[in-house]
């Protein structure tokens, strides 16, 4: 019997994108991102975590396209910005 570990490997990007959210219970969920001229639809929100970078608070969003690719989204408590932190390559 073999064991084949598959390691993901994510790509930095940094960049402003615009999310559309949907806010039920208390919660956010993005449903869709705009990175550049194309519009990604988000399938599935795998992970959410929080981390202050210095005193501001940042939600991660791990979410999944139809294509099965992962990206993180980052929101900023502090400046309420969006940004695409990172994506699946391969």
């Amino acid at each position: 019997m073999y064991n084949y570990v598959y390691k993901m490997v994510y790509q930095t990007v940094d960049e402003q994108i615009e999310v559309a959210t949907i806010y039920k219970q208390g919660s956010v969920n993005p449903v869709a991102f705009r990175w550049g001229n194309k519009k990604y639809l988000i399938d599935k929100v795998n992970l959410i975590h929080t981390r202050y970078e210095g005193a501001v608070k940042c939600y991660f969003f791990n979410v999944s396209t139809k294509s099965g690719r992962e990206y993180q989204l980052k929101y900023n408590t502090d400046n309420m910005r969006w940004i695409l932190d990172q994506l699946q390559i391969c």
